[in-house]
């Protein structure tokens, strides 16, 4: 699978699909990819090739994390408390908080899926550039 795929099937497996359905059960593609749990995780990834930075650090990803943290008290988004949880019937599923008076999540969700549409169009031109 080339990168660009794999990047659209996270903004649909998992932002898309978290921000519009309220929940998902995918990780996201890249990780799944271009992680080897090795030192050098990460490499080839564009989301690496764009920030240099090993886990995605400095993406929005990082302030949905934090936000999780600090205003869910979450450790990860696959654990439950506050709305968004994982499901025993179904593995690895999270649920976005859907009371209208917590929609706060949302506003994470976005910048990350913005943040991928960057990463998608700056791939694409590099993609374009070899051929």
């Amino acid at each position: 699978m080339d990168k660009i795929e794999i990047i659209r099937k996270t903004i649909k497996g998992k932002w898309y699909d978290l921000f519009f359905e309220k929940n998902t059960n995918k990780s996201c593609s890249l990780c799944d990819y271009f992680n080897d749990s090795r030192d050098n995780d990460c490499v080839d990834c564009p989301i690496f090739l764009y920030t240099t930075r090993h886990n995605c650090h400095d993406t929005p990803y990082w302030g949905y994390r934090k936000h999780l943290k600090e205003i869910h008290s979450e450790e990860n988004e696959y654990t439950s408390a506050s709305g968004i949880f994982k499901s025993i019937d179904i593995p690895s599923m999270i649920y976005l908080n859907t009371d209208r008076n917590r929609n706060c999540c949302h506003i994470f969700i976005r910048e990350e899926l913005l943040f991928l549409f960057k990463i998608l169009r700056i791939e694409r031109k590099r993609c374009q550039k070899q051929n």
